[in-house]
């Protein structure tokens, strides 16, 4: 019999840069499918993905062999370079992920509602703005919204990385 048992469900969300190509009604859906068949190679199930021209949520459960920024940072990368070889209308001008995201955790008897919340996105978004919608679920799950920023140099491999400071850990 196993001894470790895990199961992480995940609620993200990747908004787009300010000024870059917004996702387009006709190419969403495949974006979706583009990123539901990447978190699956991921070893990550996927129960659902919606959003609006300038941000998505996704719901999936987390592989426990795989850190969550790694899951994040691949769906952002892959899905980047997917929309920029499929976007047709745009020209020159790029698609982009700002570089932040959205993580709560949500247990298994609420998934079925935020599953919900995230295929009803265009109407939300008729009533309610991204940023009043981040701040409304940074608040339902207690994120500290203080915006402390530390810069660390990680000795071994030289490079600086920006930690945030949520509660009293640092990410």
């Amino acid at each position: 019999m196993r001894n470790t048992f895990f199961k992480l469900w995940v609620h993200s969300i990747l908004m787009t840069e300010p000024e870059c190509v917004p996702i387009y009604p006709e190419l969403a859906p495949l974006l979706y499918l583009e990123i539901e068949k990447r978190l699956i190679e991921q070893g990550c199930e996927c129960v659902t993905i919606g959003g609006c021209a300038d941000h998505i949520h996704f719901l999936f459960a987390q592989n426990p062999l795989l850190s969550l920024h790694e899951t994040i940072r691949f769906v952002q990368g892959i899905s980047e370079r997917w929309y920029q070889l499929h976007d047709f209308k745009s020209g020159y001008a790029k698609f982009k992920w700002a570089n932040g995201y959205c993580a709560y955790s949500v247990s298994e008897s609420v998934a079925p509602k935020v599953a919900e919340f995230i295929d009803n996105q265009l109407q939300i978004h008729q009533r309610m703005y991204l940023k009043d919608e981040i701040h409304y679920l940074n608040q339902l799950h207690n994120v500290d919204l203080r915006d402390e920023e530390l810069e660390v140099e990680i000795q071994n491999w030289g490079s600086k990385y920006s930690f945030k400071h949520i509660g009293k850990e640092w990410l």
